[in-house]
């Protein structure tokens, strides 16, 4: 078996809104160097060889 790992995360460029938010948050959280937060996906398969 192999264990493929995948990330998925939005262009740059694209409105990321989830990513939006967390930054609001962590800011909110007192996190004020933050920028450019993004919000992506991680997938993990296991495939046969």
């Amino acid at each position: 078996m192999v264990q493929v790992k995948i990330y998925i995360s939005p262009k740059q460029g694209i409105h990321d809104p989830q990513g939006q938010a967390t930054e609001n948050a962590l800011k909110h959280l007192h996190f004020n160097s933050t920028s450019g937060v993004r919000v992506g996906k991680y997938i993990t398969l296991e495939v046969e060889n």
